[in-house]
């Protein structure tokens, strides 16, 4: 009744003002700002479009604060079509003031349209990228997707540059609020492994700030990082396979030799566990730079000497180690083959075939894999799969398997 009664006298003002005396653009604007400071959002929205009436048309400045303002207060009261609305209109009006995509993401995120939250969000995060809370705000999008790892990052980073844990509301049984503690317990495992004690003492001391704002306990947590994790990095690993054009022997195999023991790597962040996984990987390395494969005794080999100064070039190449890998021996083919060389051609291809049986034979006896297929180990992206999860870790094991 209050609330009627009010609307009811803002009424009867604008009447008022209309027969006697005309209140200006700016008394509005005025007014409905200091409604929305007071929580009298309704008022608010009345008195910000009695001023966007009255601006002129080449006011756009003016218009698009009267709009930013309307549209936060349609926000407060929950009516988000109304604020994207009034948001698009920012944006249309002044396409280089950052906090419109910002404001114009929170809206989306609430009408459940992530992408288009994360895209907002990314522009603003291009504008102002110092700014913590869009973050985190990015964050729950990938989280509301599904797309952990992401939320993960993002939630790591707005931490880093400064936002507050304890203004982060966690609702237990919601899987993204659950991965903000989760993503602060990964690092302090991480960084344990590291011997980062600084970075550990950090992430203790925000995971304790935002677990007791939201009454979760410690071993809420472990038991919620135990369950999700390995599901976690699957997911990592599955979205990038997704989009690679890889055959599905070479994701099966990726699965097997670099996401199962990643997974186990973050589970327990051990020398042990960490050992498991270089192991592997160096193991495709070796695989990939054709290491113990003998090109000598690949039938008519010693035959490249014999087709001119092109073939005597190819097979010094040979003879140096400058092709030790498939995809060198592939691409000389194609060239030898565009000069006329077929001869030659024939024999490189000739290599890279036995090259890949060979490759398989070894990875099948290394590994311990029978089914091991058509897999392509040139194409595993170890070191991409674990970056996306962390890069400090990617960059130990890149230090540490090449030699």
């Amino acid at each position: 009744m209050k609330k009627l009664i009010a609307l009811a006298l803002i009424g009867l003002a604008i009447a008022a003002h209309n027969a006697f005396g005309q209140i200006t653009a700016g008394e509005w604007f005025s007014k409905g700002r200091e409604y929305s400071r007071n929580g009298d959002y309704a008022n608010a929205i009345i008195a910000f479009s009695e001023t966007i009436k009255l601006y002129k048309p080449d006011q756009v400045v003016q218009q698009a604060a009267a709009y930013r303002w309307r549209g936060d207060c349609y926000f407060e009261i929950k009516n988000y079509d109304a604020a994207l609305a009034d948001y698009n209109i920012v944006i249309n009006r002044m396409p280089n003031f950052a906090g419109g995509y910002l404001l114009r993401g929170n809206a989306y995120y609430q009408l459940k349209n992530y992408d288009a939250a994360i895209a907002d969000y990314n522009t603003y995060i291009e504008k102002v990228p110092n700014e913590p809370t869009s973050y985190a705000s990015r964050g729950d999008a990938y989280g509301a997707k599904g797309i952990y790892h992401k939320a993960i990052v993002d939630y790591k980073t707005g931490l880093e540059k400064g936002y507050d844990p304890s203004t982060y509301s966690v609702d237990k049984s919601n899987k993204s609020d659950m991965w903000f503690l989760g993503a602060m317990y990964m690092e302090i495992l991480v960084n344990r492994f590291l011997g980062k004690s600084d970075a550990v003492a950090k992430y203790e001391n925000w995971l304790k700030t935002a677990s007791d704002k939201n009454k979760v306990t410690r071993q809420e947590i472990e038991a919620f990082y135990r369950d999700n994790v390995s599901a976690l990095i699957a997911g990592v690993v599955d979205e990038w396979l997704i989009k690679e054009p890889i055959n599905n022997d070479t994701k099966r195999v990726t699965n097997e030799i670099i996401t199962t023991p990643l997974a186990e790597f973050y589970l327990s962040p051990t020398q042990s566990n960490f050992d498991k996984l270089k192991k592997n990987i160096k193991i495709v390395i070796e695989i990939v730079r054709l290491n113990g494969f003998d090109v000598k005794s690949v039938n008519g080999i010693e035959n490249l000497q014999r087709y001119g100064n092109q073939g005597r070039l190819v097979y010094s190449a040979i003879d140096g180690g400058l092709l030790n890998d498939i995809d060198r021996y592939q691409s000389n083919a194609e060239t030898q083959e565009l000069l006329g060389n077929r001869e030659i051609a024939q024999i490189l291809r000739q290599i890279a075939t036995e090259a890949r049986n060979w490759q398989l034979r070894t990875a099948s006896q290394r590994f311990g894999i029978n089914n091991i297929g058509n897999t392509e180990f040139e194409k595993i992206p170890w070191n991409k799969l674990v970056s996306l999860i962390n890069v400090e870790i990617a960059r130990k094991l890149d230090n540490e398997v090449w030699y």
